[in-house]
């Protein structure tokens, strides 16, 4: 009988050590920052947010481009907005956990007439491109840099900007997001 004790003892201290061999191995370990993964948003139906979402997202839904505001990069949300009346802009927000990242491209703003007429931000060249960088205060304090994309347009702009809850992204930030986005803008 005591034998027959002994056997059970054993079997459940081998079974107790495989169930805590099969936990150890299988337990989840940090393994450094999470890989950057492009969440997939529906597509709109509407022909100017498609537009939008084809050619504008792509260009500031991107790893590199996000990380210079938010690391890691986790994108919670994604919208678009574009001009009904003959699409002379598009626009794609981007949503993060404490941040959110709006780029618009369009006709109709000289941004070299701006930057000349402007009495606030900062003026400077970007890709060898006049542009401007200003702080305002909207819902949250946003920080937008609008630089003349098409040299041989001086009517065509893209905007980009930075939403956050407290204070404003730096004029090296939006610099460098514009050296990712711009070169990569159709004209």
């Amino acid at each position: 009988m005591r034998g027959q004790k002994l056997l059970g003892w054993l079997g459940v201290l081998g079974m107790s050590g495989l169930l805590v061999y099969a936990v150890y191995t299988n337990w989840p370990r940090e393994q450094g920052p999470r890989p950057y993964v492009a969440p997939s948003f529906a597509e709109p139906s509407e022909a100017g947010h498609k537009r939008a979402f084809h050619e504008i997202c792509p260009l500031i839904n991107r790893p590199e481009v996000l990380a210079l505001v938010e690391t890691p990069p986790e994108v919670h949300g994604q919208g678009t907005s574009f001009d009904p009346d003959g699409m002379s802009y598009l626009s794609c927000n981007v949503k993060l956990p404490t941040r959110a990242v709006r780029l618009d491209v369009g006709r109709g703003v000289d941004v070299a007439a701006m930057t000349e007429a402007a009495t606030g931000g900062h003026k400077l060249t970007v890709l060898g491109r006049p542009a401007i960088y200003e702080q305002e205060h909207l819902i949250a304090p946003t920080a937008r840099l609008t630089i003349a994309w098409d040299p041989s347009d001086p009517s065509a702009y893209a905007s980009i900007a930075v939403f956050q809850n407290q204070g404003y992204a730096d004029e090296a930030t939006l610099v460098a997001m514009a050296e990712l986005i711009v070169p990569n803008l159709k004209r």
